[in-house]
């Protein structure tokens, strides 16, 4: 049984990678949302594309992990928002992957 669904909306020059949970975890549903969105952030260090650029929109109230913005210095955040979703401009899709090497 999958935890989340994911979709790629792209509206108004942007795009979001929307993550929505489909399975519940009780206490820890909030923790678990905010891991995929690190998971996915991930991939950022890969790209070109700065945490300034990136807005993370949550639909809880507070962070549970509070070093979130810690870990990813200028990104903005929307919690209490009606969806879970990275959200950067859509001049960013066709930057290239970098190779660790």
């Amino acid at each position: 049984m999958p935890a989340f669904n994911v979709a790629i909306n792209q509206t108004d020059g942007e795009t979001a990678f929307v993550f929505q949970r489909v399975a519940d975890f009780d206490q820890h549903n909030d923790l678990f949302t905010e891991t995929i969105a690190c998971a996915a952030l991930s991939i950022a260090q890969y790209t070109s594309l700065n945490y300034e650029d990136v807005r993370i929109e949550l639909s809880h109230r507070n962070l549970v992990f509070s070093e979130f913005e810690t870990l990813y210095p200028g990104i903005r955040l929307a919690l209490e928002s009606n969806r879970n979703a990275i959200v950067f401009a859509n001049q960013h899709l066709h930057e290239p992957l970098l190779t660790g090497n």
